[in-house]
């Protein structure tokens, strides 16, 4: 005793799975489509801006408490610049960046945390334990920035 199977009933999960296929594929082509020209989004936002004209950290001119020049070390820098005296908002805005620094996690080692302001000396608050591993560099150019956060490269 033999089972014949007819060619339409071996050919029927085949079919089934290359339809499938094709729907996906053309579903995820016209999303790309969509997304790419503009028609839907995500909800993605960015609230930053480039620092126009662009300018390369060295030429700031930075030292830090010790008197030695600036170097990324090729590593990124998070700098929180003020202009003036550390108060209740600059503190917040650092502890902010202390944890973003955390959220970093396993990369952490990768970006170091700078206050930069155009006097250190100016800044005669203390600015706690949490913020032990804050890095501060100086300089005379940090005037041309505003207050805020940048995330520098090099």
């Amino acid at each position: 005793m033999s089972l014949d199977v007819s060619p339409s009933r071996k050919r029927g999960p085949f079919l089934f799975i290359g339809v499938i296929a094709l729907v996906s594929l053309g579903l995820a082509y016209g999303l790309f489509w969509m997304v790419s020209s503009g028609w839907f989004s995500f909800g993605t936002t960015n609230h930053g801006k480039f620092v126009e004209p662009r300018t390369l950290a060295s030429s700031f001119n930075l030292v830090d408490a010790q008197g030695r020049d600036f170097d990324t070390g090729g590593d990124w820098s998070l700098w929180f610049v003020t202009q003036g005296e550390c108060a209740s908002s600059c503190r917040e805005r650092l502890d902010e960046l202390r944890k973003l620094h955390v959220l970093l996690n396993r990369e952490a080692s990768r970006v170091q945390r700078y206050l930069v302001a155009p006097q250190l000396h100016s800044l005669t608050t203390e600015l706690g334990e949490p913020n032990a591993q804050l890095k501060r560099l100086e300089g005379v150019r940090v005037a041309q920035l505003t207050t805020g956060v940048y995330i520098v490269d090099r």
